[in-house]
Order: structure tokens, then sequence, then C-alpha cells
């Protein structure tokens, strides 16, 4: 059975450290040695950053923390409210011309994804009619 750890902040850039110590916290106790933390860390650092904490948007952001047999995932997700009826409604959406650009507008895509993609296993990107983002990573245990 998997341990979930779900929390809200607000999107804003000083409380992206409380994010990376709670999840290097967590995948910490999952068992993974201190690389792999590193990875995990730079890692929700870059999306907290360069897609929550934006100044022209008031909002929270809910990271919720799955940590499991095969290894932990972290979800990144700018609306909190209604969270499992909305995600029900979600399409990963890189392949959507419109998501495309609206990602683009947050990451730069040569770098920022490249970066993502290489410390972690798995990086998802979700999004909805109500502009509405998540992302999903996952990093699996060796």
């Amino acid at each position: 059975m998997a341990d979930l750890i779900r929390f809200s902040v607000p999107g804003k850039p000083e409380y992206v450290s409380v994010v990376r110590l709670a999840i290097s916290s967590a995948a910490n106790t999952a068992g993974f040695d201190v690389e792999s933390i590193e990875d995990i860390k730079v890692a929700v650092s870059e999306v907290c950053t360069n897609v929550f904490c934006d100044s022209s948007r008031d909002q929270d952001y809910e990271i919720s923390c799955e940590l499991g047999d095969k290894g932990i995932s972290i979800s990144i997700d700018d609306i909190a409210d209604d969270y499992d009826r909305q995600l029900s409604l979600m399409e990963e959406c890189m392949c959507l011309p419109e998501c495309r650009q609206m990602m683009s507008d947050f990451f730069d895509p040569s770098t920022s994804m490249f970066m993502l993609k290489t410390l972690m296993d798995e990086v998802n990107i979700f999004s909805n009619a109500n502009e509405r983002r998540l992302i999903r990573m996952l990093k699996y245990f060796g």
C-alpha cells in the first residue's frame, strides 16, 4: 500500500524551498539515495519556479507525493479544488498544439523538459480547457 502526502502552498517563489524540503524528506523516508534525492529536488524546483510561481496569478497549488513499492510519484497541480473530479477531465497535452504553446510560455521547451526527463524516469504534463495544469513526475528505485 502506498503512502500519500498532499499539501497546498501559495504560488509564490518563497514557498519553493518548503516544497523541496517536504519532497526530499519524503524521498529520504522512501529510501532513495542522496543522488536520486538531489535529482528529485532539482526537478521539483524547476516545475515550481517556472510553472507555478507566476506573479500574475494569485493562486495556490497542490503537491501530491505518493510513496510506493516502485518509487515516488510527484504531482504538482495549480488548482487544489475538487481534485479527483477535475483530474478525470485532464488530458495529457504535449501532443496538442495549444498545450505546447501554453507550456512553452512557462518552460523553455528545449532545456526544461529535457532536464526534467533526464532527472526523472517519467514526466507527464496534463491540461484541460480551463488552462489548469498538472505535472506528474515519477522516479523509480534503482
